[in-house]
C-alpha cells in the first residue's frame, strides 16, 4: 500500500466524490493483468480532440496519452471496477494522472453517467465539433465486455447530440441575438419564470406536445381541467384549441419566423399565458400582450444583459425541443406526477402529427424523415421509425428521467410512439383519474406572479449597452488592422527567423486586444471561444515545412475575417436597441 495514500491526496482533489465511494469497497486479491494497448507511433494524435480509454489498467496507457498529447485535448478513462482502480492506487505512483487537468475518471459509473454526463460536462463550453477516438485498452477488458459495449454505444450517441447542438448555434446564433436585442424591453416588463419555481410541489402537470398519438386522446384532456397543470407546447395548441381546451400554460421557445407562421399566428390566444425564452421570435411575445413569463437560458448575450436587469430563472432548451423545455419547467415548478401526452418521438403509422399541424410543415417533416430514419422500440414491445433528431431527443428523456425517477414519478399517457425509459405506460383517463383528483386554485397562482412583478430600471443596461457599442468600434478597427498585417506578410516570399518571431508577436498581439475587451468577449462569447478554438486547433495540427508561417499567418486571417463578419452583423441591432430604451 506503499503509493495509496500519496495517490489517494492527488485523488481527493480531482475527484472528492470518488474518494468517498472508495473507503465502501476493498482492493482485490488477485489482480490478472493483460498486456495494456501501446499505441503506434505513428498515430497523430494531435487530429485527435477527446480520446476515450475503455479500461484504466494499471495506468501505463493513460500515462503515455498524457505525453503524446496537447493540454487541451480531454483524456476520458472510463473503468466500471472500483476493486481494480483502488488496487492500482496502491500498486503504483499515478501523480501524473492524477495532476493531469485534461484527464477525467469515471470510475464505477454507470455506462450512461460515465459516457453522456461526463462529455456533458465537457461540451457546456464545447465551441467545436471534436474530434472522439477510443481506445480499448487490453487490461482488464474482456471481464467488462457488456458494460463496454453499452459505454460505446452512449460515446456515439453523445457524440451525435453535441455535433447537433455546435451545428445548431453556429447556423443561429445571428438570428439569436437579433431576436435578443427586439425582446429587450419585454426582457425587463415581464417576469421570470422563476417566480413559478416549486408553486406547484406534488401537484401533477400534463405536458401536451404534438405527436400523431394526441389524436387518440386529445379530449380526454378537458377532465384534467383545474385538477392538473397542463402545459402546452405551442405545435399542439392549434390541435387543443379546436377541441376548445384552452390549456393553463402556453410554451414557445422557437426563434424563427416560420414556427411563428405555423403555430401560433391568426388563433385566438386571449387569456393563455405565454412562457418563452428571449430567442423566441418577437410576434410571439407580441401576440400574448401582458400574459408573458421569461425564462434564462446558457447563451452569452443573455447573461450579459441578465447582469443588468437581473436573471430570470434558468430553464435548460436542451437539444432544441420544446417538449424538452416544457419538461424542465414541470420539474422546476415542483410538479409530481410529470403525465406527458402526445411525446410519441417518433412516427407511428407514418405518421407524423396529430391533426391541425399545417400541411407544410408536415411535408418538411416527411422529407427529413426519408433521408433519416431510424427504428427504436414502441411502448408496445414493437418497433417504430423515428429521425435521427428525434432518436437524440428520446436519449435526452431518457436520461433525465432516469436521474430523477426516484424523485418524481413519469406517467407516459402519449398511447403510441417510442418507448421512453423509465416511465409508467397509461392510458390518459387512467393517468387522469388516479393522480388528477384534487382542484387546483391554478390561475390564481399564474395571476399572481404575473400582477406582482416590478421591473427594473434601465439606466444600468443604457449604460452597458452604450459600452459595448464602444467595444465593437474598437474591435472592428482591430480586426481590419489585423488583416491588413496577414495580407502584408503573405505578398512577400521569404522571411528571416526573427522577422517571422516579431510577425506572429504582433499577429497574436492584436488577437489579444481583441479578446480583452471584456463586454465584447461576453456578449460573443460562443463565437469568440469557437474561433479560437478552431485556430488553436488548426495550429495544432499544422505540419512542419517551408510554408509553416504562411499557413498560421492564414489561420490568423480567418480569425479577423471572422471577428469583422460579428461586428458588422449586430452593430447596428445593438444601436437600434439602446435608442429603444433610451425613449422608453
Amino acid at each position: 500500500m506503499g503509493y495509496y495514500q500519496s495517490n489517494l491526496r492527488l485523488l481527493k482533489e480531482k475527484e472528492p466524490l470518488l474518494v468517498r465511494r472508495l473507503d465502501k469497497v476493498s482492493t482485490l486479491k488477485d489482480i490478472h493483468i493483460f498486456k495494456e494497448k501501446v499505441v503506434p507511433k505513428d498515430i497523430d494524435l494531435d487530429k485527435t480532440d477527446v480520446i476515450v480509454v475503455l479500461g484504466f489498467g494499471l495506468g501505463d496507457l493513460i500515462k503515455e496519452l498524457i505525453k503524446r498529447t496537447d493540454e487541451d485535448i480531454l483524456i476520458l478513462v472510463i473503468e466500471p471496477s472500483m476493486p481494480m482502480f483502488k488496487s492500482a492506487l496502491a500498486l503504483r505512483d499515478l501523480s501524473e494522472i492524477l495532476k493531469s487537468k485534461k484527464v477525467s475518471l469515471a470510475i464505477g459509473e454507470t455506462p450512461i453517467s460515465a459516457t453522456l454526463g461526463r462529455l456533458n460536462e465537457y461540451s457546456e463550453n464545447l465551441e467545436g465539433i471534436f474530434e472522439l477516438w477510443i481506445v480499448e485498452n487490453g487490461t482488464f477488458f474482456n471481464p467488462a465486455k457488456s458494460y463496454y459495449l453499452e459505454a460505446k454505444r452512449y460515446l456515439k450517441e453523445a457524440f451525435s447530440i453535441m455535433s447537433h447542438h455546435v451545428v445548431t448555434v453556429r447556423r443561429l446564433h445571428i438570428t439569436w441575438k437579433r431576436n435578443v436585442l427586439r425582446n429587450l424591453e419585454a426582457m425587463v416588463i415581464h417576469p421570470g419564470v422563476d417566480r413559478l419555481f416549486n408553486k406547484f410541489l406534488k401537484k401533477p402537470a400534463l405536458i401536451v406536445s404534438a405527436g400523431p398519438s394526441l389524436d387518440k386522446n386529445i379530449k380526454d384532456i378537458s377532465l384534467a381541467k383545474d385538477r392538473s397543470l397542463v402545459i402546452c407546447v405551442d405545435t399542439a395548441l392549434r390541435s387543443l384549441l379546436g377541441q376548445g381546451i384552452r390549456p393553463d400554460l402556453v410554451v414557445s421557445v422557437d426563434a424563427s419566423c416560420e414556427n411563428y407562421t405555423y403555430y401560433l399566428k391568426g388563433i385566438d390566444v386571449d387569456g393563455l399565458i405565454l412562457i418563452t425564452n428571449p430567442i423566441v421570435y418577437p410576434d410571439i411575445i407580441t401576440k400574448f400582450g401582458e400574459r408573458v413569463f421569461i425564462s434564462d437560458m446558457e447563451r452569452p448575450i443573455v447573461k450579459f444583459l441578465g447582469g443588468f436587469i437581473g436573471f430570470k430563472g434558468y430553464i435548460d432548451k436542451a437539444a432544441g425541443s420544446v417538449s424538452q423545455y416544457a419538461f424542465n419547467l414541470a420539474r422546476h415548478f415542483g410538479c409530481d406526477p410529470i403525465i406527458l401526452v402526445g411525446l410519441d418521438l417518433a412516427y407511428p403509422d407514418g405518421r407524423f402529427y396529430a391533426e391541425g399541424i399545417p400541411k407544410e410543415r408536415i411535408k418538411k417533416a416527411q422529407e427529413i424523415e426519408f433521408k433519416d430514419k431510424v427504428w427504436v422500440e414502441d411502448i408496445y414491445g414493437g418497433r417504430v421509425p423515428t429521425s435521427h433528431l428525434f432518436y437524440t431527443f428520446l436519449l435526452w428523456f431518457n436520461a433525465k428521467i432516469k436521474e430523477t425517477c426516484n424523485l418524481t414519478t413519469y406517467i407516459d399517457a402519449t398511447e403510441g410512439g417510442a418507448k421512453i425509459e423509465g416511465t409508467r405506460i397509461m392510458t390518459l383517463k387512467e393517468a387522469i383519474k388516479e393522480f388528477c383528483r384534487s382542484k387546483i386554485w391554478i390561475k390564481r397562482i399564474l395571476f399572481d406572479a404575473l400582477s406582482y412583478y416590478k421591473p427594473p430600471s434601465t439606466e444600468g443596461l443604457i449604460r452597458g449597452l452604450d459600452e459595448l457599442i464602444d467595444e465593437y468600434k474598437t474591435v472592428k478597427f482591430l480586426s481590419e488592422e489585423g488583416k491588413r498585417k496577414v495580407d502584408s506578410i503573405l505578398s512577400k516570399k521569404t522571411y528571416g527567423l526573427e522577422e517571422i518571431d516579431q510577425s506572429l508577436q504582433r499577429l497574436d498581439g492584436i488577437t489579444q486586444r481583441i479578446i480583452e475587451k471584456e463586454n465584447f468577449s461576453s456578449f460573443n462569447q460562443f463565437n469568440v471561444q469557437s474561433l479560437l478554438y478552431e485556430m488553436k486547433r488548426n495550429l495544432r495540427r499544422i505540419k512542419k515545412g517551408k510554408d509553416i508561417f504562411f499557413d498560421l499567418a492564414k489561420e490568423y486571417k480567418t480569425f479577423f475575417e471572422e471577428i469583422q463578419k460579428l461586428c458588422d452583423g449586430i452593430a447596428l441591432d445593438l444601436e437600434d436597441a439602446r435608442d429603444r430604451l433610451s425613449r422608453s
